[in-house]
């Protein structure tokens, strides 16, 4: 029920268990512990939902926790009535409705006779809600450093009008894996353009705009390789006896390719779809001889090619449309696992 003081403005029909698991009357106070997020999936089917799991970070990583549900918002007015009977997931559809009554608007609407159903459609097209028990979640683990993990698997923090056909959907689980080095120490990614990319940037209905959103990735990568290769370059010249030899080689050693393929080698990158990619990028080449080409230098030579040749690359759409979906789930992977250069020169005093 929908109070003001003593007087109902309106009620909702709650259609799972209003108990929790041990068979306890649940009660809005107890939202207080847990977290909820909204998340767009494109075409996102009314019952996938899905239990998450978080990998632990730090030393020896050990086995994933359970930290909550990924549950779409439409299956929230479900008449399933095998999923309305599933206890161990109706204490999050409860905290759900705890957070999504808790906004005005929606309120209003539901006073001003609209059905609950029929308000969540229309402001949740494609949408899903995050409900994380705060107490389970690893330590040092925060949404933010989920948010590459949860794009990998098509859920993203604001609507993209696309889903790429290679996630896979199978299963109940939705296993997360926490960034690292990427993001800075004020939870800010090293480049804005990496936000830009997971609100903007992860689809274009240009094939090739979207393939040179994708690749200023390894551009922002690139860069950042850059800058500290010529701040220790700066460091050594500094020093009382400075090897100018060493900075000059440095120097003419430095090639883009030599910087991505150093950037892959520190992230210890294991992506599934690495070998696929190299593939596709393989074909699209014409290099699937004796020698084909692998990550980075695949990837790197397919963009020359359409940024060069682009009057021939244009005639092969399709085949660059499949190197957009496999490249955009290995740069989560290679941002997730990403590791800043290592540097000559000694940290900064605390």
């Amino acid at each position: 029920m929908i109070n003001e003081g003593e007087e109902e403005l309106t009620s909702i029909d709650f259609k799972f268990s209003d108990l929790d698991h041990e068979g306890n009357e649940m009660t809005m106070e107890e939202a207080a512990g847990f977290t909820c997020c909204e998340y767009y999936k494109k075409d996102v089917k009314e019952l996938a939902f899905k239990l998450v799991n978080v990998k632990n970070m730090g030393e020896g990583g050990g086995d994933p926790k359970r930290v909550g549900w990924m549950l779409p918002i439409s299956m929230l007015t479900t008449e399933d009535e095998e999923t309305l009977d599933k206890e161990h997931v109706n204490q999050y559809v409860f905290f759900a409705y705890c957070y999504l009554l808790g906004k005005e608007a929606i309120v209003n609407e539901l006073i001003n006779g609209k059905e609950l159903d029929e308000i969540l459609t229309n402001a949740y097209p494609d949408g899903c809600l995050l409900i994380t028990n705060d107490a389970n979640m690893p330590e040092g683990v925060t949404l933010k450093k989920l948010e590459l993990s949860l794009a990998r698997n098509g859920y993203f923090v604001s609507p993209t009008g696309y889903v790429n056909p290679l996630i896979n959907e199978e299963g109940n689980n939705l296993n997360l894996t926490p960034a690292g080095e990427i993001l800075k120490a004020d939870g800010t990614y090293i480049d804005p353009y990496i936000e830009k990319l997971l609100k903007q940037y992860s689809y274009n209905s240009n094939t090739f705009i979207r393939f040179l959103y994708l690749y200023q990735v390894e551009e922002v990568l690139m860069n950042t390789e850059m800058v500290y290769q010529l701040e220790d370059f700066l460091y050594l010249l500094k020093q009382n006896k400075p090897n100018y030899r060493k900075v000059e080689n440095g120097l003419k050693e430095t090639t883009e390719s030599k910087r991505l393929k150093q950037i892959v080698e520190n992230a210890h990158l294991r992506s599934t779809i690495s070998n696929a990619l190299d593939q596709k990028c393989n074909e699209f080449l014409n290099s699937e001889g004796d020698n084909p080409l692998v990550q980075p230098e695949s990837i790197y030579q397919v963009r020359n090619h359409i940024v060069h040749r682009f009057r021939v690359a244009s005639g092969d759409e399709n085949a660059v449309k499949d190197i957009c979906d496999h490249l955009e789930l290995y740069l989560y992977d290679l941002l997730i696992c990403y590791k800043l250069p290592k540097v000559n020169r000694p940290a900064p005093a605390a």
